[in-house]
């Protein structure tokens, strides 16, 4: 059995009634002291399990550990866009919907308003994708697919271990970060364009104008 001692009865018995007020003022801090840190290690042990992978789609995994946040929705059975309308999921620039059925694609409004960050989706690996639903995100979401690819991605159920490690150093490097590369330096080439255009855009407004 343990006994906790009170914080008043570290009050010394024989010391004189003048000196008790103190005593008070320091027990008060060393309360307070301890109201204080309960909150701070609440908020740092959050803080770390932030960054950890975590479920936020049926079937898909967040990560925000990489420098370009991703959900990876990698061989999860999908046979639909996901569109988490009524939930948006913010601050994920791609979207890895690699190994699926997805046969169609929904509007580019729909999916900005589930994925107001998004810079860029991969579509490898889903065979019977509607390729034309794929040219509304012309110069202005990064894509990968198979539609006009000589090399489809593979997408093996139980890989051996000579296609594994062949896989781990090409396209999947843990899973998504070549694919989030790659996404990556394709959005910095639409946003190069996007500004290249519009510099082009405000001299040829200037010169109207003149």
């Amino acid at each position: 059995m343990r006994f906790e001692a009170d914080s008043r009865s570290l009050r010394p018995l024989f010391a004189p009634p003048c000196f008790w007020d103190k005593f008070e003022i320091i027990r008060h801090r060393i309360m307070k002291r301890r109201i204080l840190f309960s909150p701070l290690v609440l908020l740092a042990c959050t803080k770390l399990g932030s960054t950890a992978p975590t479920h936020c789609l049926q079937g898909c995994t967040c990560d925000r550990t990489s420098e370009s946040p991703t959900i990876i929705c990698h061989d999860a059975n999908m046979t639909h866009f996901p569109l988490p309308i009524t939930n948006p999921k913010t601050s994920f620039n791609f979207l890895q919907l690699t190994c699926n059925d997805i046969r169609t694609v929904p509007d580019l409004d729909l999916i900005m308003q589930s994925f107001p960050d998004l810079h860029g989706i991969d579509f490898q690996g889903n065979p019977h994708l509607n390729c034309t639903s794929l040219e509304q995100f012309a110069r202005k979401l990064a894509i990968l697919s198979d539609c006009h690819s000589s090399e489809k991605l593979s997408c093996q159920k139980t890989p051996t271990p000579a296609s594994k490690s062949k896989n781990s150093a090409s396209k999947f490097c843990d899973g998504h970060c070549q694919s989030a590369k790659k996404m990556g330096d394709l959005w910095k080439d639409i946003k190069q364009f996007t500004k290249k255009f519009n510099v082009k855009q405000v001299l040829n407004d200037f010169f109207d104008y003149k």
